[in-house]
């Protein structure tokens, strides 16, 4: 029993086991661990990187949308503008056809007066004809009251 439990090699078993985890400690746990902290701080860089970028992202969006707005906006008023352009033209197309309207019927109003004014004459001129050739009837023979009240009627029939 002595030589399983020999303090010497006991002690041998835990300076070995010591110095394995010192040789260990310095070879694999600090670069492994100088790894990983590099590696977080990549990790956490990209993270801040993507967050930024979100940001980013973002205020593009909303100025995005406030262009979009402002673009809309000028498009209302463009369109208002050209509404009123629209509504300006066709004011001064119906001025214009109401004042060429109230030329024609001014002209066709005259030309209607003329017209009147040539039947009158015309009128007057058949009357006095007419009146001529009753004289000259009466003058030719004696015409009685019912001849007189005859030539009468129909010189009033005839000027209508």
């Amino acid at each position: 029993m002595g030589g399983l439990f020999n303090p010497v090699t006991i002690l041998l078993h835990m300076l070995n086991t010591a110095i394995l985890f010192t040789a260990l400690y310095f070879l694999l746990y600090k670069p492994v661990n100088k790894f990983l902290g590099a590696r977080k701080e990549r990790v956490q860089k990209e993270m801040d990187d993507a967050k930024a970028l979100r940001v980013q992202a973002d205020s593009a969006v909303l100025d995005i949308a406030d262009k979009q707005k402002a673009a809309h906006m000028e498009a209302v008023e463009q369109a208002e503008k050209i509404q009123e352009q629209a509504r300006a033209s066709a004011k001064k197309l119906i001025d214009a056809a109401e004042a060429e309207a109230k030329r024609i019927v001014d002209n066709a109003g005259k030309a209607a007066s003329e017209a009147v004014e040539n039947n009158k004459q015309e009128m007057r001129d058949f009357a006095a004809a007419l009146a001529i050739d009753i004289s000259s009837k009466v003058l030719s023979r004696e015409i009685t009251d019912e001849d007189q009240q005859r030539l009468i009627d129909e010189f009033i029939n005839e000027v209508k």
